[in-house]
């Protein structure tokens, strides 16, 4: 048993036993030796725990937590506090972390002391069309700008300051039962600086049946109105007091799936996200130049992911919101899935 240890790797698992043991390997593989794997079995009814006992027997850097049905969020806030290590990196039981990511976030986090929270891109598989990278942007200042409309990291990339979290008294709200990583970057991203790492240190799997992707699709009303707390509570730090309708559309402007089956009027979101711009260049919340860029992105998403999109295009081609959306999303900068 190694006697320091830097990075406690903490792996929820509930029913994960079709994907778990390419999830496990793929830490057990890293360059990076230095860690323990705290795996949380979080009442799992299917093969997991024995899959999990099977393989802390091979490789004593594991540690089985057994728990009843807990949820997510209590489960990662046991695995926190049981923790070891300087860095907690998340991980997700269907996922394969590439066999340098642990390194290359340690060597990066130990270079830039400033920054509590970093994460990393991922390449999609599973249930998508043709494999893609999901990307975030770099910059805290760009990540924050995200941060206003939806998750500004990829969770299962995270590598996050265990102190930073106990320090601030901020680990995961167990009220959240989806959405939980999106409520704790809207509290940590006052005491600390964001970073995205410019590369793919993890393959992301995608299921059409997951919670996260059906709630997505549809509005459930229990993700709804956890996501639109936290934006109404970032929102309410620019000035603005969205009403009901406007709190709908800030959700929609969120992902680019939901937009696609919108029936907001174009010009009602053009008034909405210009009325954001004008409160943040007011109250000076983010960088206004960049803001303006940030905004007109997602009004040319708008613009170009609905249905008579041809319309709108030829309406609007001469607005300088939707002429600026146009270089920014060309440019890749924000990658809402």
């Amino acid at each position: 048993m190694i006697e320091t240890i830097n990075i406690s790797v903490i792996m929820p698992v509930f029913n994960a036993e079709s994907y778990l043991c390419e999830a496990i390997e793929s830490i057990l593989r890293q360059t990076y030796k230095d860690f323990e794997f705290i795996i949380v079995n979080d009442g799992s009814t299917d093969n997991s725990k024995s899959i999990i006992e099977e393989y802390s027997k091979k490789d004593s850097r594991i540690v089985c937590i057994n728990n009843d049905n807990k949820g997510i969020s209590l489960s990662l806030n046991d695995g926190i506090l049981q923790a070891k290590g300087k860095y907690i990196a998340r991980m997700d039981a269907d996922d394969i972390s590439h066999a340098d990511r642990l390194k290359k976030q340690f060597t990066y986090m130990e270079a830039h002391p400033h920054v509590g929270v970093c994460g990393a891109w991922a390449k999609l598989f599973g249930d998508v069309k043709k494999k893609k990278v999901k990307k975030h942007p770099v910059d805290h200042n760009k990540l924050v700008a995200k941060l206003l409309f939806s998750v500004c990291f990829i969770h299962p990339t995270v590598m996050m300051r265990k102190e930073l979290l106990l320090s601030t008294n901020n680990l995961y709200d167990p009220t959240f039962t989806s959405a939980q990583d999106y409520d704790l970057w809207e509290r940590l991203y006052k005491h600390t600086t964001f970073s995205n790492i410019p590369e793919v240190l993890l393959d992301y799997r995608v299921s059409k049946s997951s919670v996260s992707a059906k709630a997505n699709r549809e509005k459930n009303n229990d993700r709804f109105n956890l996501i639109t707390s936290v934006n109404l509570r970032l929102l309410n730090r620019m000035g603005l007091n969205p009403s009901n309708s406007e709190l709908d559309m800030h959700y929609m402007l969120g992902l680019n799936e939901r937009i696609k089956t919108s029936k907001v009027p174009i010009v009602s979101v053009k008034k909405y996200l210009k009325r954001v711009y004008e409160s943040n260049k007011k109250m000076g919340f983010l960088n206004v130049n960049y803001f303006h860029f940030f905004l007109s992105e997602r009004f040319f998403a708008f613009c170009m992911l609905q249905k008579n999109s041809q319309i709108f295009i030829r309406q609007f081609i001469f607005s300088m919101m939707f002429v600026s959306g146009m270089l920014f999303y060309g440019c890749n900068l924000v990658g809402f899935i």
